[in-house]
């Protein structure tokens, strides 16, 4: 497979292969969606954020693009500021 993954930036494992690599911003996102989940399941967290638990999965490994309405919607469940994901 071929091409590009945008926004990710790509890194080559051989010829054939492209693998996404997650941007500044998915690992905020990340580390964010880990630490607010503490003990929870992803289940349980996610029932709480109005996401499936596979998307949240995906998201906490940089593996899924995030929307603006998802961004909105985890601000708005955990009652937080957007600056609060991304500080920078």
């Amino acid at each position: 497979m071929q091409g590009s993954f945008v926004p990710y930036v790509t890194q080559s494992i051989n010829k054939n292969v492209r693998v996404a690599r997650p941007t500044s911003y998915e690992k905020q996102l990340a580390a964010f969606l880990r630490q607010r989940r503490g003990e929870l399941t992803f289940r349980e967290f996610a029932r709480k954020v109005g996401l499936s638990a596979s998307s949240l999965q995906r998201l906490e490994l940089g593996e899924q693009n995030v929307t603006l309405k998802t961004i909105k919607l985890i601000t708005e469940r955990l009652k937080v500021p957007i600056r609060e994901i991304f500080p920078e």
